[in-house]
């Protein structure tokens, strides 16, 4: 399987795992899409802490509800 077909399979796992454990949320459905999810918030905390974060001169942040917690930081 190359890279490609990895991501693809990937994504869709955790489309669905997130959807099965009822951890999506709007916008629905995921598929195809930056998915928005429950702790999306605390996600975003932890991402600012990290290192690679702090060094960066710029960061680009989707504007997808999925990183809206990202352009608040």
């Amino acid at each position: 399987m190359d890279i490609k077909e990895q991501k693809k399979v990937l994504r869709e796992k955790i489309w669905r795992l997130l959807e099965e454990r009822g951890a999506a949320r709007f916008p629905l459905p995921l598929k195809d899409r930056i998915p928005n999810f429950e702790g999306s918030n605390q996600a975003a905390k932890l991402v600012s802490s990290l290192a690679e974060w702090k060094k960066a001169a710029v960061i680009f942040v989707n504007p997808d509800f999925a990183q809206f917690f990202q352009n608040l930081i």
